[in-house]
């Protein structure tokens, strides 16, 4: 089956065209009005319209050129879209076997004109491998052409037996869109505020009238557009339907322009329910589902039957999941049956065992969920008592801040005891229950890795805390500060499919003095460097003579403190690193990893080897020694240092540093990957010792020179052409132009030792001046690739492949300005999927 549809013409065109001439419309009339002010109204006319004429004619080009480069092929096992402009080439691919969303769009007005629509095809992996399929014609034909492919590639989408219906309630819908309103008002309010304050300043002076008038106008125009786009919002909203059948979810709305949806419960992973205090006031709930990536999930807001629903899903998403295993044992009984085999090294496979019979419920224990708050409460007391006894008067000025410490203090109670953990059949769930009601539930079978933490603290309390990362959700469900013994940790693994048995291999971490300083090689220079100029700074006050000599004691006596302290200090840090990495080990065995790490903090990391997407070393240099990354499935949002709304999404995972024999130790940890410790015989200490790094390879290169330094070549002439016009003083540009060339050699060499490799089982990518660092993924955990062609990649005949693994948002690897990027993707493309 191969079937390439195009978008119509006439749509495509105008849809891009018109907004965009709109758009550059009021921009350059904006632009026009500001430059009439400084300079002569025609001259500026006449320079804004020519502008404005030859940007909508490049604009119309663009278009054109990339309406004949967009294209779709539908193929057996996978939807591929192409496209492209003036200066650019691309290609996504999606798998049909990752799909969690089809949506499709029937704008209002080009649906009335064109007859055309749109369809947009959601995947379980990165959000960059969405098919977006724009202004095409029979727009429900193709609607139902992807569904009938996706049911070709295993998918159930009958749509036979509904479970449930449920559409949004009226009361939630006005909240969310009152809300919206409300947030307008106040973005009108603060700036009309502005003028008032203008206008009060501006009494004595003349006003300009008519610069408030258009302001209000703009404002009005604003608002009423604002208030339009809500109101059809809210009608959209009430024509919102929900059907639950027993293997899709369908929905629909619109009120002008029509929408409709599905979602194939193959690639859920959760559902949770969500509850605000207003929501429970009033009976309202929202349901959220979690699908198969980092950043995937899907609102279902204001619904009065949001429990019952939630129920549902849940049972229909563990329904699917063991369909799911059941059909993929049958595949391997009948590869088995058959006698398949690919060669003698094949992948063994291993059942994983999912304990569906313990059942528990955990609590947060008081006393050490507390302990900090009593400490500090404690210090508290000490210090607030006296001061109320002997100075009465201060309790005035102290209660502010009792206030804020009883306040901040239950938020931080609160949850304690109203937290409850269930470990249910199939699921795990937090929930909790005060004033607001909140569920968050996690499949066993869609958690990808579990984290075990425990401190001197939980020692003394018999408690710890395991956090379980999932492959449908951002961020983890934590079981914090529960009393659990050996025994329950096992039990809670076994749920996840993870079992310690058969010890198959372990890796230790060797801890120098000598492999400290090359891991921190260039921190340690720095301190070098401050350390000797300080060191001559105090020798050289020893050599002077009369008052100077004296006014240099006292930094004498500061210097001698300050490098006695960094000596024990650095002292310190080494001995403690020592048993600190001593403690450092990761354990195979047959079919999942255990890595642990740390002495006053214990940290234990579990997975399966299958959820361990790729793996990265740094050599040290100098050394054999170095370091592993593991990449393991799923990701998590991290807030930045500093910062308390700027958050990023990192992949899982856990590092393993001061390992022996590092350039061997990616051979064999991808072995292992790759095929498996299932072999009893299987002696992997003849792979680790005595052995040379592989050679062999299928494909070799590197970035292409020119098209990677051109960009930061130009930035650099720009920013030295700047210096020598505007900076006058010769030592300060000259030092500029030194470090210029300087940066530009070391970028240069950073290049020439990238390469990359396609091996028979694996990509790699290595790097590095200093450290040489290695990336290898084995093609059993590709899920997809594309490719993309930019303007710097068309002259010098180069491209990027994109390769991207399951359950995360970003890709994985990309081989930047590689010549052939064709050869590249079909050579990547076809043993991946084979």
């Amino acid at each position: 089956m191969q079937k390439m549809i195009k978008p119509q013409k006439a749509a495509f065109l105008i849809k891009r065209n018109l907004l965009a001439v709109l758009i550059l419309f009021f921009v350059f009339l904006l632009i026009g009005f500001i430059l009439t002010i400084f300079f002569d109204s025609f001259l500026v006319w006449t320079l804004v319209v020519s502008i404005f004429v030859l940007a909508s004619g490049f604009n119309l080009i663009n278009s054109l050129v990339a309406f004949s480069k967009r294209e779709y092929v539908f193929l057996e096992d996978r939807i591929v879209q192409k496209g492209g402009n003036l200066f650019s080439d691309s290609e996504t691919e999606l798998l049909v076997k990752n799909i969690t969303h089809v949506k499709m769009r029937l704008p209002f007005i080009e649906h009335a004109v064109f007859k055309t629509g749109r369809v947009r095809v959601e995947s379980a992996g990165s959000a960059s491998s969405e098919i977006f399929l724009e202004s095409v014609d029979k727009t429900s034909q193709k609607y139902k052409q992807i569904s009938a492919l996706m049911e070709k590639n295993g998918f159930e989408l009958s749509r036979k037996s509904l479970k449930f219906r449920d559409k949004p309630v009226i009361l939630g819908v006005l909240f969310e869109v009152f809300k919206n309103i409300l947030g307008i008002l106040v973005f009108i309010v603060f700036f009309l505020g502005e003028f008032v304050a203008d206008i009060h300043i501006s009494q004595a002076v003349d006003f300009n009238w008519t610069r408030l008038g258009s302001f209000v106008l703009i404002i009005l125009a604003v608002f009423v557009y604002s208030i339009l786009r809500q109101f059809i919002a809210f009608l959209d909203l009430l024509k919102r339907k929900y059907f639950i059948y027993e293997d899709v979810i369908v929905y629909k709305d619109g009120f002008l322009n029509k929408n409709y949806a599905f979602i194939p419960f193959s690639n859920l992973s959760d559902s949770n329910l969500d509850q605000s205090l207003i929501s429970r006031i009033f009976g309202i709930y929202d349901v959220k589902l979690s699908c198969q990536g980092g950043d995937s999930e899907i609102l279902f807001k204001n619904l009065r039957k949001g429990k019952e629903m939630n129920e549902v899903l849940d049972s229909l998403i563990n329904r699917a999941e063991r369909k799911s295993l059941k059909a993929k044992d049958k595949l391997e009984s009948e590869s088995k049956t058959k006698g398949e085999t690919k060669s003698n090294k094949e992948k063994s496979t291993i059942k994983n065992i999912y304990d569906k019979n313990y059942i528990d419920e955990f609590k947060m224990q008081p006393f050490r969920s507390l302990f900090g708050f009593l400490l500090i409460l404690g210090g508290v007391v000490l210090i607030f008592i006296p001061l109320i006894i002997f100075v009465p008067l201060a309790l005035a000025g102290l209660l502010p801040v009792l206030v804020v410490f009883v306040t901040s203090s239950l938020v931080g109670i609160i949850p304690v005891f109203a937290t409850t953990y269930y470990v249910k059949s199939s699921k795990i769930e937090q929930a909790y229950n005060f004033l607001s009601n909140k569920k968050i539930e996690f499949s066993f079978e869609k958690i990808t890795s579990v984290e075990l933490k425990k401190n001197f603290i939980d020692k003394w309390f018999k408690t710890l805390t395991i956090e379980f990362n999932s492959i449908g959700s951002n961020q983890p469900l934590i079981l914090r500060n529960i009393r659990a013994d050996k025994k329950t940790v096992q039990k809670l693994l076994l749920k996840v499919g993870i079992r310690q048995l058969e010890k198959s291999h372990k890796i230790g971490s060797k801890y120098s003095l000598g492999n400290e300083f090359r891991a921190y090689l260039f921190q340690y220079l720095i301190l070098l460097v401050c350390f000797g100029f300080l060191l001559v700074s105090f020798g050289f006050s020893f050599g002077l003579e009369g008052e100077l000599l004296e006014g240099f004691e006292l930094a004498r006596s500061i210097f001698s403190v300050l490098l006695v302290a960094y000596l024990v200090l650095l002292l310190i840090i080494i001995v403690y690193r020592h048993f600190y990495y001593k403690k450092m080990s990761l354990v195979f065995f047959k079919d999942s990893l255990r890595f642990e790490k740390g002495i006053f903090f214990k940290h234990y990391y579990f997975s399966l080897l299958e959820n361990v997407k790729d793996i990265t070393t740094k050599k040290y240099p100098f050394s054999k020694m170095g370091e592993i990354s593991f990449n393991l499935v799923g990701e998590r949002l991290v807030r930045k240092q500093g910062s308390k709304k700027s958050v990023s999404l990192v992949s899982n995972g856990f590092n393993f540093a001061f390992v022996e024999n590092i350039d061997t130790k990616d051979d064999l940890v991808d072995y292992i990957l790759g095929l498996g410790l299932v072999k009893t015989n299987l002696d992997l200490k003849e792979l680790e010792f005595d052995r040379e790094p592989r050679k062999d390879f299928v494909l070799k290169g590197s970035p292409h020179l020119v098209n990677s330094i051109l960009g930061i070549l130009l930035f650099f002439i720009i920013i030295d052409s700047l210096v020598l016009i505007f900076v006058k003083v010769a030592f300060v540009s000259f030092s500029i132009l030194i470090l210029s060339f300087l940066f530009i050699i070391l970028f240069i060499l950073s290049v020439k030792v990238r390469t990359y490799l396609v091996q028979e089982d694996r990509v790699l990518y290595r790097r590095g001046l200093v450290y040489k660092k290695q990336t290898s993924i084995i093609f059993d955990k590709i899920d997809f690739i594309e490719k993309d062609k930019g303007l710097l990649n068309q002259i010098f005949k180069t491209g990027n492949v994109i390769i991207n693994t399951t359950g995360s948002t970003m890709a994985e690897l990309i081989l930047k300005n590689v010549s052939e990027p064709e050869k590249w993707y079909e050579e990547i493309k076809k043993r991946y999927k084979n």
